[in-house]
């Protein structure tokens, strides 16, 4: 294909199809394209030819057998001065528009070599523009790309194409350039001396949005040089800037020193406000504390060569926010809190506490009111229905399940009698049933009927449940517990429906040498796939359905303040696993079972997570700190208050 510009406001391509080969009959294709600004009115084009002849500079020895087709209604002459003229004698081509004009059955004579075509629109003066013809049998395929639109940025395309072998008469050589991504900028990329016949090439590092490239084959025609291209073009996916901007750690209070942590892709300028101004693609800075930072902006430009385009993204410090109840007034060994996140309850142990039950501000932990136990025994764990309306407590040292009416508690209690001592329940997330793991049995309990449906046994008296988990659907049941009394082996059971069947078995391996040392927990992944257990100081995470070990991830054996112990509490918040231990909570990332932050830790006093709470929206926690000092039945314990937990 030729190309020129003339004066008239016209562009005139010249090409032929399939190629100018000597001795070949092809079509000659003429393309008239109005390229100002203004309307053009013609009488009539003129394309022009050699005579007759069979040298290199002539195109064809028959020129009558010469067939010109123009537009629909175009009258045309023969040639060689072939003539196209519209109907009417005249025709408007408005900016942008086209014509076509074609010669067909042109016989191309056996001379390879250059040809010039004359092109007048009658009013100015001809433009000239030549097409070389091939030696016979040049035969050169089209440059095909695969993806034409690059994959990734820098993209990346597969060339292919087929040629003349570089052995053939013509000698020729072959190069590829386009535009292309060096590191350090854009600059034209030139290969050569590449195989011809059936060759492939991959090119990488295109960067601008459209990118044509081009196969160039240089020859030798009757002693002279000549070349001869194909071209493609390829589309790159205009790469927008992206950009994260966040403040590390993930878990901060008010007072902790925080950092931006940033990294930006496909940007030509990065700035944060206010302060940092022009920073790195990918940087961090520190920032003080969340209590003096304020909001930041990064502001990211798209890379030059396109068009529009800009990210803007804010980092707000959000640190949570820990109240701590510790005034000597309780004793906690329980707590629950309202659907609305409002009212705490809290079930205080004996000793010389004046009050064994108590309602607090969820909030500011402030007390609301309090009762003694006249009517619930010695009150251990709790739960509230998801209507808010019961309250669920383990009574008589866990021989016991009672529930009370909300939102006053004393009076009205119900009881029923569990199958062995020291239980510990979970409620159904649709509020239905509890199961309550009592001994070596496991009872699900009809909140409806108020009355135990069905038990399940573990078939030996020294396997003794340490914790129980129910599925989201609320269908499933999980325990945990030693099957020995040495607490060497450990097993996770599942059961199903409202019958407790199935019972399938997953044994755990453990690393304690005594059950004391040794305590568990388990928790349902949100979605129900997937279940957590931690034994020892192992979290293990285990396929819902197969019952396999898919993970597992010890935690320190040894943080600030020595060696610590689960107590058997686990739940989840958001996307964070709370680990209740005897030295208060810690959390563990619930994708990756890596512990996230140790510090909710006591200072170092024995106080037990024996309750955990967590609003709806997972954005607070609510846990104890019991300090089981049989010897010291006063010893006071805390209730923590978490808010504002990281998304």
């Amino acid at each position: 294909m030729a190309f020129s510009r003339a004066s008239s406001g016209f562009d005139y391509s010249l090409s032929a199809y399939p190629d100018l080969v000597a001795g070949d009959t092809v079509e000659v294709w003429l393309v008239v394209a109005n390229s100002s600004q203004a309307a053009i009115t013609v009488a009539g084009f003129q394309l022009t030819i050699p005579q007759a002849g069979t040298h290199a500079d002539e195109l064809t020895a028959d020129v009558g057998a010469i067939q010109p087709n123009g537009p629909d209604g175009w009258s045309t002459s023969p040639g060689p001065a072939f003539r196209f003229l519209p109907p009417g004698g005249s025709h408007v081509v408005l900016p942008d528009d086209s014509l076509t004009f074609r010669l067909t059955n042109v016989a191309v004579n056996a001379t390879p070599g250059p040809v010039s075509f004359s092109i007048s629109d009658g009013v100015n003066p001809p433009t000239s523009i030549t097409l070389t013809k091939l030696p016979p049998g040049f035969r050169l395929s089209a440059l095909n790309a695969v993806p034409t639109v690059a994959t990734g940025y820098p993209g990346s395309t597969s060339l292919s194409w087929t040629g003349p072998p570089l052995d053939s008469p013509y000698a020729p050589g072959y190069s590829l350039s386009w535009v292309a991504d060096e590191g350090d900028g854009d600059e034209t990329k030139t290969v050569n001396g590449l195989a011809a016949a059936s060759a492939h090439y991959a090119v990488t590092g295109l960067t601008h949005e459209s990118t044509t490239i081009t196969l160039t084959v240089s020859y030798t025609n009757n002693g002279q040089p000549a070349t001869v291209i194909r071209q493609v073009t390829v589309s790159v996916p205009v790469p927008a800037p992206k950009a994260s901007l966040t403040i590390t750690p993930i878990w901060y209070g008010l007072d902790d020193l925080i950092s931006l942590a940033w990294n930006v892709e496909h940007a030509s300028v990065v700035s944060i406000d206010p302060g940092l101004g022009t920073v790195d693609d990918t940087g961090t800075h520190p920032i003080g504390t969340a209590r003096t930072a304020p909001i930041y902006t990064l502001s990211a430009d798209v890379l030059p060569g396109y068009a529009g385009g800009r990210a803007v993204v804010a980092a707000r410090p959000t640190p949570y926010t820990l109240t701590t109840l510790n005034d000597g007034s309780i004793r906690p060994n329980g707590l629950a809190v309202s659907p609305d996140g409002t009212t705490m309850y809290v079930s205080n142990d004996y000793g010389s506490m004046s009050a064994e039950w108590m309602t607090l501000d969820a909030h500011t932990l402030a007390s609301t009111g309090a009762a003694s136990s006249s009517s619930f025994g010695r009150p251990g764990n709790l739960l509230v229905s998801p209507d808010g309306k019961w309250l669920y407590n383990l009574v008589n040292s866990g021989n016991a399940l009672a529930r009370n009416t909300l939102p006053g508690f004393g009076s009205n209690s119900e009881y029923i009698y569990l199958e062995g001592q020291d239980a510990t329940m979970a409620m159904a997330p649709d509020g239905t049933w509890l199961a309550i793991a009592a001994g070596n049995a496991l009872q699900r309990i009809d909140l409806a009927g108020w009355t135990a449906t069905a038990t399940a046994t573990f078939g030996t008296s020294e396997f003794r449940v340490q914790c129980i988990a129910i599925s989201p659907d609320s269908q499933t049941a999980y325990a945990i517990g030693p099957t020995d009394y040495g607490g060497q082996n450990f097993n996770v059971i599942r059961y199903s429906g409202a019958a407790l069947g199935g019972g399938a078995i997953t044994p755990l391996p453990v690393h304690g040498s005594s059950y004391n040392g040794i305590c568990s927990a388990v928790a349902v992944a949100p979605d129900g796939a997937s279940i957590v257990a931690v034994v020892d100081t192992t979290v293990f995470r285990l396929d819902a359905t197969t019952m396999t070990i898919s993970a597992q991830v010890p935690l320190p054996a040894l943080l600030q303040f020595g060696p610590i112990t689960p107590t058997g509490v686990m739940r989840w918040a958001g996307r964070w696993l709370l680990i209740g231990t005897d030295q208060g909570l810690l959390v563990v990332d619930g994708t990756t079972l890596a512990l996230v932050t140790s510090a909710f830790l006591t200072d170092g006093l024995s106080r037990s997570v024996t309750q955990v709470a967590v609003s709806a929206d997972g954005r607070s926690v609510w846990w104890n700190g019991y300090q089981a000092d049989d010897d010291d039945e006063s010893a006071p314990g805390t209730i923590s208050a978490l808010t504002g937990l990281p998304r």
